[in-house]
């Protein structure tokens, strides 16, 4: 393996030099994520994203790509304590749309003494999307196109309350909560 005996995760860079979209997923093993299909997991036309996936006791995560020849994953980093991965990713509800909107990660099961998420976004239709995930006190206004029928891997800090904010253009797209992030102790 490529990883230190103590890795938990690995940081993976996913690029396609492919001029169509290209269906490609990425899981822990014994998850049970896409498996009833891929048909909205896409990475774009010449694109690429990062992703992080928890790896078991033998470093190991599962992936799935339709096009070997044009669409590689990379292995560029690793985690070690400071993210627990969910084994199955957690559906966030929809906050309302077209506004920032406050969001409890205790409402999903991360405890009071995570200090940021990873969030799992996906565009569910044939047209770009505006998404965008910040950190609870921010009041930074950037929100940025998801492409359509693609999905990828955010990732925000939140308050000491666990909240984070989220923007959605439309309830066309879907967000999980596929890991979250806790400060390391000495």
């Amino acid at each position: 393996a490529h990883v230190d005996a103590d890795a938990d995760g690995v940081i993976l860079f996913v690029d396609s030099t492919d001029g169509g979209l290209r269906k490609y997923a990425i899981r822990e093993v014994g998850s049970t994520f896409l498996a009833a299909g891929l048909d909205d997991h896409e990475i774009g036309r010449y694109s690429s994203t990062m992703y992080l996936v928890g790896i078991n006791a033998a470093n190991k995560f599962e992936a799935w790509l339709e096009e070997v020849a044009t669409v590689k994953i990379y292995l560029v980093g690793q985690t070690k304590d400071s993210v627990v991965y969910n084994l199955e990713d957690v559906a966030v509800a929809d906050p309302v749309t077209g506004s920032w909107q406050e969001l409890d990660a205790n409402t999903y099961n991360v405890p009071i003494e995570a200090n940021g998420l990873f969030l799992r976004a996906g565009a569910l239709t044939a047209v770009n999307k505006k998404l965008g995930f910040r950190h609870g006190d921010s009041t930074d206004d950037w929100n940025g196109d998801i492409e359509r029928i693609t999905y990828l891997l955010a990732g925000t800090g939140i308050r000491a309350d666990d909240v984070w904010d989220e923007y959605m253009e439309s309830t066309s797209s879907e967000v999980f909560i596929a890991a979250y992030t806790v400060a390391l102790t000495e």
